[in-house]
């Protein structure tokens, strides 16, 4: 668990596992990439001092700007795609953001949670 939020101190890919956000909630500012429908059916809520935004991947190239008032805070992303959330890291990391991704995306979470 640990281990994995170091690693991302030292790779081109900052990893937080779910033991890891569980534990530190409240360092994060949380951004779901799937869609409305999604999103509204059942998300990541961790308390009052975690907060989870939904912007859905297919307008995330327009609507990314909405997130400058958070550049100085951890943003972690999580998707039901890897490939999106990836494509959304690289592009807030290259705007100076700090940025990470949620080690096996939604449903890491639900199976944390749920199960």
């Amino acid at each position: 668990m640990i281990f994995n939020f170091f690693l991302g101190f030292f790779t081109k890919k900052p990893i937080i596992d779910i033991d890891y956000l569980l534990t530190h909630r409240d360092k994060f500012f949380i951004i779901d990439l799937r869609s409305r429908q999604e999103f509204f059916d059942s998300h990541i809520v961790l308390d009052t001092k975690a907060r989870t935004m939904n912007i859905p991947f297919t307008f995330f190239n327009k609507l990314w700007v909405s997130l400058i008032r958070f550049k100085r805070k951890r943003i972690l992303l999580y998707g039901s795609n890897s490939k999106d959330v990836f494509y959304a890291y690289k592009l807030l990391k290259k705007k100076g953001f700090l940025v990470f991704m949620l080690k096996g995306g939604f449903l890491a979470y639900k199976k944390k949670m749920y199960f």
